[in-house]
């Protein structure tokens, strides 16, 4: 598998380091955000290495707050909670979704099921303004009513960088991802 050939020695002291391509799209989600552009959209091919992406950010970023991921299916959560564990041995990782509880974890990975509902306790429990990011993985389903209830949650927080990962950020129904976020910032094809 693609991703577990990332495994080497990184420059923070941990035993993970980002591919080259992926060290790219870090620095332009940096500048971007020293623009201002807080909304943003990576889009990468199946097999290069998304969740290890989302997984670097909180040390190469430098976040002190929070950080969830946002995704729809228990396989995603599963593949993003072990990578988020492997990438950050020092912060607390938790899930969000059916009977399982973050419980104030830095790194959290939550279902949209779970906490989407318009008026969710489940969604309220999280203080916007406690999150540096909102990552919304498989992010061509963020124009759902459950996502933009999740999405609009968090934007609450004006300093919150929402990140949009996808492999196909064209969607059947013809809506546009623009409603959501305000620019593509990297684009990797195979």
């Amino acid at each position: 598998e693609l991703e577990e050939a990332i495994l080497t020695t990184g420059p923070w002291g941990g035993s993970m380091r980002v591919r080259d391509y992926q060290a790219q799209a870090i620095q332009k989600i940096k500048a971007k955000l020293r623009l201002g552009v807080r909304r943003q959209l990576i889009k990468m091919a199946t097999g290069m290495g998304k969740t290890p992406l989302f997984s670097a950010l909180p040390d190469e970023l430098g976040f002190t707050g929070r950080m969830m991921v946002l995704d729809h299916r228990t396989e995603l959560t599963d593949q993003a909670l072990d990578k988020l564990k492997r990438w950050n041995p020092g912060r607390t990782v938790g899930v969000e979704m059916g009977d399982r509880r973050a419980r104030g974890a830095q790194l959290v990975v939550a279902g949209v099921q779970t906490i989407g509902r318009k008026g969710s306790p489940r969604l309220t429990q999280f203080d916007p303004h406690a999150f540096d990011a909102l990552v919304v993985d498989e992010a061509h389903h963020a124009t759902a009513q459950s996502y933009r209830t999740v999405i609009n949650h968090f934007l609450q927080n004006p300093k919150l960088l929402l990140l949009g990962v996808t492999a196909t950020p064209n969607r059947a129904d013809g809506k546009g991802l623009g409603e959501i976020f305000e620019e593509i910032v990297d684009d990797k094809d195979l």
